[in-house]
């Protein structure tokens, strides 16, 4: 069993199944993206998931979307 004691932070991600999520990418994509957040205001992760919900959202109102 392990011993380490569970940060605050965790408990609130396990909480609110809140999880991480990988994603393998190019670097140089990686780069542009990061710099494209930040030269508009926002949060990698932030757009990330607007474009999950987004794209959930479409194939809902679609079906599928190709």
């Amino acid at each position: 069993m392990d011993n380490r004691k569970e940060r605050p932070q965790e408990r609130w991600d396990r909480k609110n199944e809140y999880i991480t999520m990988g994603v393998k990418a190019y670097r140089k994509e990686v780069n542009e993206f990061k710099n494209a957040c930040a030269k508009t205001g926002v949060t990698v992760s932030g757009q990330v998931r607007k474009m999950m919900k987004d794209y959930v959202d479409e194939v809902s109102e679609n079906g599928q979307t190709h």
